[in-house]
């Protein structure tokens, strides 16, 4: 078994290796597009010779049935022919008979002469979805002049013949020939009208109905769609309808962007956007796109529109150029270059953004047949200079299909010349090929490859390609490829490329070479040594040279010959090949700090992987390192980053119900998988026979003597080390690419295996979350990951679980091809895992409790022998879920317990907590998150007997039946005790992070009293410093100090609750905090003073003093004042004012001084002011008087609306509260405020009722606070005695008041049974000297009011010397 640090090390270099395939996948993808070619000039005319060989041969010509050529001569009418490449035939119309025959192998002749018109076109689309059997793979269409008729093709396998069945669908023309039909990937099916009208076929099947062969009686629906008029013009007869002055000649479809495009006779282009595939929008008609190119090009004007005319249109697909959509051809073999958006060089264009119009992005002037390969850059092209005319001008039939461009243009009435262009790969890839767009050199001219082919005599018809399907290559797995334009990258998997061209004499195969066949055919000719093989490298550079080498090389050899070889065996062409590779590709060097900068601002990637920062060099490999790197990534390109499976929706019966279920497939078949692993194994042997020794081109200098040699010895010695350390490098770089190799190779025997085991249903049997997983993991990610190492276990695991009743037989199997296959992902831990499992899964299925429990504890076994193995594994949850499930709860405990101790045996991750969270040490973090899952399984089997009901658990399925699995029954005693028995078993652990996370979760859980319940040394630690969140920390610490009857911790806790500065704890809280503390210091001090009477009954610790609880009630008392401050401070207007202040006083405690210059004085706070001054016992008569004065105006605002009555409230309210408190409610300055207040406003509220009108509602109002009749006495006798003016002048309603006291305090001694002392105040404050006085000075005053208060004064000096009341408890008191 590897140690951990070799598998360490091993999967370091697999992924070391898997970032150099995709760095060079990267490169493939950025291979030169058509748009980098053609965006640096608006015209273009640069063409080569092919070299060293031509590109394009003819492989054989497939003459013309006998057969058809004899009913050439019934032709009464019209006769057509034409290619259906789609389906390997030719097809040849005469009058209303349709001739089809398989032009492979000239079998399958079928005719149909189902029609009595003469057929006009023909067309082979594919069929909708859901409308026909999934046996008819395509559509034929029929257009007489006067009908269209869909018919549906079969093919018989066993005979291997095609079947033509008619359906029903059928619809007339309405007199409008049909001169060209398309149809979609979709099924929708498009005509080019003769009218200049685009139709559509639209048919749909019947719920009814077979399937629409004939077979029914029934009529199907299928109409006609005209997209080009007004939808009222199919309710006017044909006869009366508009003609338009143009047709529409041909139409194209872009499948990869859901855009139609048609052409008309006279080079009118449309551009329809087809959107999702089913809409169908017109973008716009290019009317002027001669206009455009003669304006673009200005040699164009003197050549007539006929020569410029516009023949055919062809998609340009996504994958060839995001910035083009079209290649039009014009007559005179012109190809304009167009795009439905308008970009730029600089341009973020994406395929996704649909058509706005139609642009002439470029001009590709066709080469010249009588001087074909010299036209260059600044070089007489076919319209100037030499050129006296266009030597190309009058193609009837082209192509251009990925880049090449075929077309047939007329020498005479009897012949034809064929010319075929093609990208110059080489050229391509020295001025821009591995780079994107923005990297391509703005000097890179568009160069193509030209080369005549000659039929002989005869008239070419039609140029088609061959598609790949009927090509012998796996079209599957090139489709939607980014790469598939870059014809270097996917040579070893696509065969070369085949055309067929029709022609009066039948159809000519032409294939077109790749570069690997050019090399194929210089090492058979030359040798592999040779200058010409040489000159070949140069060319292509000796990275993709080496790479082409290797295809050749690691070619199958059973039996396999070479054309090239004359029919020798493939074997010496691999030694060719091979000697080749090793020849041509160079030696690994350091390279100078210039290039290596030059080559780092343009973004090249040269530095060695793996060498530490300090010692980096800049390296170049050798060739045949890079070429075995871009070999490896072109052999994994095709699964490198496709999903290994894919999902579908079925239908499934679930108790006799349809249910919908997703049910995944893999994405390639096992033959598939089969050829990739078959090319890598055979890499892998190249490997093996060729091992890559480092090599040293520098020999050892002898020491000869002399300043002069020592200097060039040490030079010679520095390069012979450079050379070495160069050569290690590499061979390390090759070893991590061998290594991946030979993983890659594992991953797909593994999935070989699993194929012969039923994937879907071992996928169908992983969890649901390992499920998604493996739906959205792509192959890169499998062979390169410590996750397609955890997919890998679960795959296994769910196999097991499948073939559980097969017995071991089928376990030993497994093991030993998996052990053998695949050693990789099945070590000497998946072994135990294996026995874990089986041990689980007979559990499951076992009868008696005792198996069951027996089973379960050999599998826990198993599992504790690789606790790391299962957490690496993120199988843990898996297994104590099925653990819980059949309630073996102290299984989840040990295994949970084990896994962490594995993760972290050295306790790292508790010292990170106790140290305090330090998020910047990362590895310390990780482990403790990795810990801390490792015990989630267990918190999540906790749930069950902890919050009162079962936890959420999946049910486990009898792999036999399918049927859920019973879990064991329990009573309720059994839970009881099995409870028990776990939290012995948890209070027992000595695994202290355990613990804090199982506090923690009881916490989160709610289960407050289950901790507070539990007696270890760990509880407190961690509610001192571990809880989360610290509120709840707090609040719990009290609880549990408080529990331990330890009331001065509790009296601590509680005041650091209330004092803490926290947003989320509110006043109101604070002051239950600093209540509860309250309670808890007397608790604590009445506890110290007990013991300190009885000492051995108490051990007291700690103890709080008289003096903290006093400093503690104090606080109090200011927090209650802070309640009302917040609470007036809702007042406030300003809503951002008072949210900010109401956000602050809850959000911490003040002192009196803060409460009020921050709040009270600040926001005018009146009453918390008060507050604040009686609380505080501060003595400011000038600040008190002014925040009275404030309360007088805010009450007098509005005096009308009874303002006075608004003040008697507010200041008897005020009384009641601070009263006797002369700090803030002084009597000496009340009183003459409000009797001031009453006098001014005596006569505004004059009117009956009014608190103002009476005289007596100041001292009313006193007397209501609770002011005795003596102070009263005492205040106003101060009042009416004044000299100041203003009293002065309201001497009568003073002594008016006045007499009112003193009336009531003698009706109080008088009307009851006072006590002594009233009395003897009522002397000593020697009322009848005060009485007397006044009237005295009543006798000074004249008028009605003066008299009669004399009199009533008079009164009360006669009530006062006969009172006996008064004068005999005097009399008794003293």
């Amino acid at each position: 078994m590897a140690t951990p640090s070799a598998q360490t090390s091993t999967n370091e270099a697999v992924r070391a290796g898997a970032e150099l395939v995709s760095s060079q996948i990267r490169r493939d993808e950025k291979y030169v597009t058509l748009w980098d070619l053609v965006f640096n000039e608006s015209t273009s005319a640069e063409y080569g010779a092919p070299e060293p060989f031509a590109q394009f041969e003819q492989r054989r010509m497939v003459a013309i049935p006998d057969a058809l050529r004899q009913q050439f001569e019934h032709v009464k009418h019209k006769s057509f022919s034409g290619l259906f490449p789609e389906i390997n035939r030719a097809w040849i119309t005469i009058d209303n008979a349709l001739y089809l025959w398989n032009y492979e192998d000239g079998s399958d002749y079928q005719t149909y002469q189902g029609l009595d018109q003469v057929i006009v076109t023909t067309a082979i689309v594919a069929p909708k979805k859901d409308v026909f059997v999934d046996a008819v793979k395509h559509l034929l269409i029929l257009a007489t002049p006067v009908e269209i008729v869909i018919l549906a093709l079969m093919y018989n396998e066993e005979e291997r013949a095609m079947e033509i069945h008619e359906t029903k669908y059928a619809l007339p023309t309405d007199d409008v020939n049909m001169e060209r039909i398309i149809g979609c990937q979709n099924g929708r099916i498009f005509m080019c009208g003769r009218d200049g009208c685009i139709y559509e076929i639209d048919y749909s099947g019947e719920t009814s109905s077979w399937w629409g062969l004939g077979y029914v009686e029934q009529p199907r629906k299928v109409r006609k769609v005209n997209h080009s008029s007004h939808p009222l013009t199919s309710y006017i007869p044909s006869f009366l309808r508009w003609s338009s002055n143009h047709t529409l000649i041909d139409a194209c479809y872009d499948s990869s962007r859901n855009i139609l495009f048609t052409l008309s006779n006279n080079s009118i282009i449309q551009v329809f956007d087809l959107g999702d595939g089913s809409q169908m929008k017109f973008v716009v008609a290019k009317t002027d796109l001669i206009k455009d190119a003669r304006n673009k090009y200005q040699a164009l004007q003197k050549y007539e529109e006929k020569i410029l005319k516009i023949i055919r249109i062809y998609p340009i697909q996504s994958s060839e150029s995001e910035q083009l959509n079209l290649v039009a051809i014009c007559r005179c073999g012109i190809r304009l270059y167009l795009s439905t958006v308008r970009t730029s060089r600089y341009s973020m264009y994406s395929s996704r953004r649909r058509p706005q119009g139609l642009y002439l992005q470029h001009i590709r002037i066709p080469p010249s047949r009588r001087n074909p390969g010299i036209l260059a850059a600044g070089q007489t092209g076919p319209l100037g200079g030499a050129e006296t005319g266009l030597s190309t001008t009058d193609i009837h039939t082209a192509l251009y299909s990925g880049g090449v461009f075929m077309f047939a243009d007329q020498l005479t009435p009897t012949q034809d010349a064929v010319v075929a262009v093609s990208p110059s790969v080489s050229h391509n890839l020295s001025v821009g090929g591995q780079s994107s767009t923005f990297e391509v050199s703005v000097s890179t001219r568009f160069k193509e490859l030209f080369q005549n082919i000659s039929f002989g005599e005869g008239r070419t018809w039609e140029i088609h390609e061959m598609p790949l399907e009927l090509a012998g290559v796996d079209a599957s797995m090139l489709v939607n490829k980014s790469i598939s334009n870059n014809e270097l990258a996917f040579q070893h998997l696509r065969v070369e490329r085949k055309f067929l061209l029709l022609t009066s004499h039948g159809i000519h195969i032409v294939a077109k070479s790749r570069p690997v066949d050019d090399l194929e055919r210089l090492l058979t000719q030359n040798g592999p040594e040779s200058q010409a093989v040489h000159q070949f490298a140069e060319q292509f550079g000796v990275d993709e040279f080496c790479a082409m080498c290797l295809i050749l090389a690691t070619r199958e050899t059973a039996g396999a010959t070479s054309s090239a070889l004359g029919g020798r065996r493939v074997d010496q062409l691999q030694l060719m090949a091979t000697t080749a590779f090793f020849t041509h590709a160079g030696r690994p060097h350091f390279e100078s700090s210039e290039i290596a900068s030059e080559k780092a601002a343009a973004g090249v990637e040269t530095v060695a992987r793996g060498i530490p920062p300090s010692s980096q060099k800049t390296i170049i490999y050798s060739g045949s390192h890079n070429g075995m790197a871009m070999y490896l990534g072109r052999l994994l390109y095709p699964l490198w980053t496709e999903s290994i499976v894919v999902a579908k929706k079925e239908e499934k019966l679930v108790k006799g119900k349809k249910t919908t279920v997703t049910r995944y497939y893999p994405t390639f078949s096992k033959e598939q998988f089969s050829r990739v692993e078959r090319r890598l194994e055979n890499l892998e042997q190249f490997l093996t026979r060729n091992q890559f020794a480092p090599m040293s081109d520098v020999g050892v200098a002898p020491y000869s003597g002399g300043p002069q040699s020592v200097s060039k010895t040490a030079m010679h010695y520095q390069r012979r080390r450079l050379t070495d350390e160069a050569h290690k490098i590499e061979a390390n770089s090759l070893s991590n690419l061998h290594q991946l190799l030979a993983f890659s190779i594992e991953s797909l025997s593994f999935f070989r295996i699993l194929y012969d085991y039923d994937l879907p249903a071992i996928i169908a049997a992983l969890p649901a979350i390992a499920q998604t997983k493996f739906a959205g993991m792509r192959f890169n990610t499998f062979t390169a990951s410590s996750d397609g190492v955890n997919m890998a276990s679960d795959l296994v695991n769910a196999l097991i679980s499948i073939h559980t009743t097969e017995g071991d037989s089928v376990h030993q199997k497994l093991g030993k091809d998996l052990r053998i296959r695949c050693p990789s992902l099945f070590s000497e831990e998946d072994s135990l895992r294996f026995l874990g499992f089986e041990a689980l899964t007979r559990a499951k299925t076992a009868t008696y409790r005792e198996v069951q429990l027996g089973l379960l504890q050999d599998s826990l076994r198993y599992f504790r022998q690789i606790p790391k193995h299962v957490v690496d594994l993120n199988i843990l949850q898996l297994i104590c879920g099925e653990y819980h499930y059949l309630r073996y709860y102290q299984g989840v405990l040990e295994l949970c317990l084990a896994c962490a101790h594995a993760v972290d045996p050295s306790g790292v991750s508790l010292r990170w907590v106790l140290s305090g969270h330090n998020l910047n040490d990362t590895h310390k973090k990780s482990l403790f998150d990795t810990r801390r899952s490792c015990y989630q399984p267990f918190t999540h089997s906790l749930t069950e007997f902890s919050l009162g009901g079962p936890s959420a658990t999946t049910p486990l399925v009898d792999p036999r039946t399918g049927e859920v699995l019973p879990r064991p029954s329990i009573t309720s005693e059994e839970e009881k005790n099995l409870k028990e028995r776990v939290l012995d078993a948890c209070k027992k652990s000595t695994d202290e992070l355990f613990h804090y996370t199982l506090y923690q979760w009881w916490l989160d859980q709610g289960l407050d009293s289950e901790l507070l319940g539990i007696e270890t040394e760990f509880v407190e630690k961690f509610l001192k410093t571990l809880c989360k969140p610290e509120e709840k920390a707090f609040g719990l610490l009290w609880r549990y100090y408080n529990k331990k009857e330890d009331f001065s911790s509790a009296t601590v806790v509680l005041t650091n609750l209330a004092e803490r500065k926290d947003v989320n704890v509110d006043l109101s809280s604070r002051l239950e905090f600093l209540s509860r503390a309250v309670i808890a210091g007397k608790a604590a001090l009445t506890k110290f003073q007990s013991s300190v009477s009885r000492p051995r009954a108490f051990a007291v610790k700690k103890h709080i003093t008289g003096e903290e609880l006093q400093q503690l009630e104090e606080k109090l008392e200011v927090a209650k004042v802070q309640a009302i401050v917040l609470k007036e401070i809702g007042n406030i207007v300003i809503k951002h004012e008072r949210e900010e202040a109401e956000r602050l006083l809850n959000s911490s405690l003040y002192t009196v001084n803060d409460l009020y210059n921050k709040f009270a004085a600040k926001y005018g706070l009146t009453m918390s002011a008060l507050h604040l001054f009686a609380t505080a016992g501060f003595h400011a008569p000038h600040q008190t008087y002014a925040i009275w004065d404030e309360i007088f105006s805010d009450c007098l605002e509005d005096a009308q609306n009874d303002g006075f009555h608004s003040l008697k409230v507010k200041v008897t309210a005020i009384g009641r509260e601070f009263y006797p408190n002369d700090n803030v409610f002084s009597l000496a300055y009340l009183i003459p405020k409000l009797e001031a207040t009453r006098l001014d406003f005596t006569n505004l509220e004059s009117r009956a009722g009014s608190d103002a009108s009476s005289p007596y509602w100041v001292i009313e109002l006193f007397l209501n606070v609770g002011v005795s009749l003596e102070i009263l006495f005492r205040e106003y006798r101060m009042l009416v005695q004044s000299q100041e003016a203003r009293w002065r002048a309201h001497q009568i309603p003073l002594f008016l008041v006045f007499y009112t006291i003193i009336d009531m305090w003698l009706n109080h001694l008088e009307g009851g049974s006072p006590f002594p002392h009233d009395i003897q105040s009522f002397r000593e404050n020697d009322v009848g000297a005060t009485v007397d006085e006044i009237r005295a000075r009543l006798e000074s005053l004249r008028g009605p009011n003066a008299v009669e208060l004399r009199d009533q004064y008079e009164s009360l000096r006669q009530r006062i010397l006969n009172s006996q009341v008064i004068s005999s408890r005097y009399t008794e008191y003293h």
